[in-house]
């Protein structure tokens, strides 16, 4: 037997539920969505997910079954070829986890008002650099679990 004849070839459905299953071990506090879809001339799964764990961990579990066409990968001593060409991942924030985050950074950098709305947080500009808070709000907010 050769090494191409021992990969085993996954399906879409079936790829999006192991992919579920990595998910649900890893990260078992975090309802997510993993959604397949077919279009011509290939196929991705859709994971979107509401505060919870940050992207940057999200993609390091799941980005590893997408275009696996070429090589297999190792999986509960298995050697799988998952036929995706892309993974894509979506983290949106709740109101409340945006706020809090908001707040926090503006407290570090001492502005004394305290942010109600996510509208308040978007139309805020810092004066000292001229950005606004929720740039900053934003670039953190990937990189933390909530």
């Amino acid at each position: 037997m050769t090494e191409t004849e021992k990969i085993q070839e996954i399906s879409l459905v079936d790829t999006a539920k192991i992919i579920r299953e990595e998910l649900k071990t890893y990260f078992p506090n975090t309802k997510f969505s993993v959604r397949s879809d077919r279009y011509a001339g290939g196929c991705s799964i859709d994971i979107t997910w509401i505060d919870g764990d940050s992207l940057i961990s999200v993609n390091e579990i799941v980005k590893k079954f997408e275009k696996t066409e070429l090589k297999g990968i190792s999986h509960k001593d298995k050697l799988l070829k998952f036929r995706v060409d892309y993974v894509n991942t979506q983290r949106t924030y709740s109101d409340d986890a945006f706020s809090k985050l908001a707040n926090t950074i503006a407290k570090d950098l001492g502005i004394e008002k305290t942010f109600k709305t996510k509208e308040e947080i978007v139309s805020y500009r810092i004066s000292y650099d001229g950005c606004y808070l929720s740039d900053l709000t934003y670039q953190e907010i990937i990189k933390i679990n909530i």
